[in-house]
């Protein structure tokens, strides 16, 4: 039961971490004021975070050894349910880092275009806020 609860903290603590910073980044800047590249940056950092959490619940889906841990990532890295508690913290914290790396490489893939979704939403924030081209 508590190896449970510490993989269920490490996963809300990270994707609440991840959610903050770019809750914040959005809400703290003045996008009338932004160059094209903060924008952009911020645009990346979206489509970066929707594919980290469309991959997160690919795993979660896609269990390898058909059990209901609370920790996604245990099947995949062979933790058992009688693993200790910190080789499941740890397959929860690499798990994340390993899905976060993976959006990362999908939104700088092709050249930097992704999947479209953070030029897309550019333009339309450009248009939205003003945005002059530098």
């Amino acid at each position: 039961m508590i190896d449970n609860l510490n993989s269920i903290y490490a996963n809300s603590t990270y994707t609440n971490q991840t959610t903050n910073s770019i809750s914040s980044k959005l809400n703290s800047t003045d996008f009338s004021k932004a160059t094209d590249d903060e924008l952009m940056e911020v645009c990346k950092d979206f489509e970066s975070y929707f594919v980290e959490q469309m991959l997160k619940s690919m795993a979660k889906m896609s269990s390898v050894d058909g059990s209901n841990s609370d920790n996604i990532y245990a099947s995949l890295f062979g933790v058992t349910e009688d693993s200790d508690s910190g080789m499941n913290t740890l397959s929860s914290y690499f798990g994340d880092e390993l899905m976060s790396s993976m959006a990362d490489k999908v939104v700088e893939n092709q050249s930097g275009k992704g999947l479209g979704i953070a030029q897309t939403l550019y333009e339309q924030m450009k248009r939205n806020y003003s945005v002059k081209e530098v």
